[in-house]
């Protein structure tokens, strides 16, 4: 088997970051691979016993900008044994949550100047300003991330629905490989008195988390308990949040593993999404494949998960669908669910002979 470096890029565990670790981890059936990763993100448990760990003290990438990586790189430079197992390796994989968040690494390997080298970029979406920003500076600022891309050798995503928007933004050929989807089920046993409403995820902007607890405190909201499991950037603004909420009680527990998860969630829950953009929600996938009922604001990668009755885009439609899910039963709700199926070791044997 060929050798192979993968670098997770991050300063957060998420998302992302756990799909990196599952993903590396089923690659190690094709690949001797060793993996650089900042201990704030992971640990050596987390991993097969196959894979060759090095764990640094330093974060891979900036907190910032575009221009805050380029300056992150000069650093990176200066890390001579991050060097060393960088020139060691033809095959190179950069893990990232964002093209920016993979922009120091980028520009250290390419300092290198070694031609032989593949490098690939493992992303899960690509962020379109055009969804929040006013043209033309979105469009100028997307045409800068389509040219870093470019910069790589091929492009990994989660799945067919991001491989086509980023096969638009670059001209490298974009591979995917579905998110690993865990089979483990709820600890909790049967039903809580009265069911409440689930958020897990990191608390940024892109959540529109704060804008969501303000909409649930309602009066003719019907649940009254809003539980909120992660951590981010936006937690103090939750905390103060929590102390003016007159409608709902907000039970923030921070970030759980997914064991405790399971411990604290029982099967007439409700999660709720209201992100602004999102690769694929995979704890959408996860809730339903336990039972448990998904509700989340319209955007495109949520439409092939849930339909379009359990959607909202408003804080009117949100407030009358949770008066109708607390009307209707749990088994009224998974009749219109379909959860499909995706074959993830054939796409990562494909993938492997590609990238061979």
């Amino acid at each position: 088997m060929e050798n192979l470096l993968f670098i997770i890029c991050s300063n957060t565990k998420g998302g992302h970051e756990i799909q990196s670790i599952e993903f590396v981890n089923s690659l190690s059936k094709y690949f001797n691979i060793t993996v650089i990763y900042s201990k704030y993100i992971a640990s050596k448990i987390d991993f097969k016993k196959n894979i060759n760990l090095i764990s640094v003290e330093f974060n891979l990438s900036a907190k910032g900008n575009i221009l805050k990586q380029i300056l992150y790189s000069q650093k990176l430079r200066k890390r001579k044994n991050l060097i060393n197992h960088m020139i060691e390796n033809k095959k190179i994989i950069i893990s990232a949550g964002a093209v920016e968040a993979g922009i120091s690494c980028l520009l250290t390997l390419q300092n290198i100047k070694n031609k032989n080298q593949e490098l690939g970029f493992y992303l899960p979406f690509f962020y379109d300003r055009n969804v929040k920003w006013p043209k033309p500076i979105s469009t100028i600022y997307n045409k800068i991330l389509s040219f870093i891309l470019n910069q790589y050798k091929y492009i990994i995503t989660i799945n067919k629905l991001n491989q086509s928007i980023l096969s638009k933004r670059t001209t490298k050929p974009v591979y995917f490989v579905s998110n690993s989807i865990s089979d483990k089920e709820l600890q909790t046993k049967g039903y809580i008195s009265n069911a409440r409403l689930i958020f897990i995820g990191r608390l940024g902007v892109q959540k529109r988390i704060t804008q969501l607890i303000e909409w649930l405190d309602k009066k003719n909201n019907p649940f009254k308990e809003f539980v909120i499991i992660g951590d981010g950037p936006q937690m103090n603004k939750v905390r103060i949040l929590s102390n003016k909420c007159r409608h709902i009680k907000l039970s923030i527990k921070g970030w759980l593993s997914s064991d405790d998860q399971l411990n604290n969630i029982y099967k007439n829950d409700i999660l709720i999404l209201n992100s602004l953009i999102e690769g694929e929600p995979m704890v959408l996938k996860e809730s339903l494949s336990r039972g448990i009922r998904c509700i989340s604001r319209r955007i495109e990668s949520i439409k092939e998960i849930i339909p379009k009755e359990y959607q909202f885009s408003s804080e009117n439609e949100l407030i009358t669908l949770l008066n109708k899910l607390s009307r209707n039963s749990i088994d009224e709700y998974f009749k219109k669910i379909n959860i499909s199926k995706q074959d993830r070791e054939l796409e990562l044997k494909r993938l492997s002979e590609l990238i061979n």
